[in-house]
């Protein structure tokens, strides 16, 4: 059962993500399943998002979230990783919206500000910066709408998501940025 991939998982051997989230969800010891749960830094970057994703998901089948340590921890640590590598950043910041990790807000503004000829990631940067900080995404992401060497789609969004903030400096911004 659960206990026993718990026990074998703690004692060593290469992290399987399909049993720890096994674990997780039906274990009696959730403690000790966390506890295996920060070997995830062993894992590469990618293999990091989808054992943190998987783990989010355990915790939420058992009407849990992810502790307040952990995610500002192991989760932050796997999403600075991420961020790093072009092949990862949508993932990393769909992952920092999905978690709400706030402590990574201005990594994703980074990420917005850098110059990209695609839409991924920054779409999903601007959706996670909405989501994060309704506030502060309404200073951000006037600039984003304003720049004109944006990509059209991420302007776009920054619109949507400055509507969707719905608040009175977002529909200030909104409305400075789109005076004809």
């Amino acid at each position: 059962g659960a206990r026993e991939i718990v026990a074998a998982l703690l004692l060593a051997g290469p992290l399987h993500v399909a049993q720890l989230r096994h674990a997780i969800r039906y274990t009696q010891d959730l403690p000790a399943a966390l506890k295996v749960a920060g070997r995830v830094r062993e894992l590469d970057p990618r293999g990091q998002l989808t054992a943190l994703r998987e783990i989010q998901r355990a915790l939420s089948e058992r009407g849990a979230g992810l502790p307040k340590e952990f995610a500002a921890l192991a989760a932050a640590e796997a999403v600075a990783k991420a961020m790093n590598q072009v092949g990862l950043q949508a993932e990393a910041v769909k992952l920092v919206r999905e978690l709400k990790l706030t402590t990574a807000y201005d990594a994703v503004v980074a990420l917005l500000r850098t110059p990209s000829n695609q839409d991924e990631p920054k779409v999903s940067a601007v959706d996670a910066l909405a989501a994060l900080d309704g506030r502060r995404a309404s200073a951000d992401l006037p600039g984003v709408i304003a720049d004109e060497k944006e990509r059209a789609g991420v302007r776009l969004r920054a619109i949507n998501a400055l509507a969707s903030i719905n608040s009175p400096e977002s529909r200030a911004a909104l409305l400075e940025r789109l005076k004809v």
